[in-house]
């Protein structure tokens, strides 16, 4: 599974910048730990966390995009108005 697989189109730049974001700051942490910078090794941590949570969002909002289109390509196949049920607020 690649990157542009993971991620929606809109999303792959955020993506691409947060995955570097985690390189650099596991980077980081490994030279705090060798410098025994405690302080510095906690936020380099943090950051880490905080760039896969936000992955973990874009990838979250790309399959719940893949879901929706799914069913309304399922929905166009039983011949099922979609543009109606659009302006109903359905889809």
């Amino acid at each position: 599974m690649t990157i542009e697989t993971l991620f929606s189109h809109q999303d792959l730049h955020k993506a691409k910048a947060e995955i570097n974001c985690v390189y650099t700051c596991n980077e980081m942490l490994k030279e705090s730990l060798t410098l025994n910078d405690l302080e510095s090794a906690r936020i380099a941590s943090e950051d880490i966390v905080r760039s896969l949570k936000e992955l973990e969002r874009l990838r979250h909002k790309k399959l719940e995009n893949d879901r929706l289109t799914a069913f309304v390509e399922e929905l166009k196949m039983k011949n099922i108005n979609v543009e109606k049920l659009k302006r109903w607020g359905l889809v």
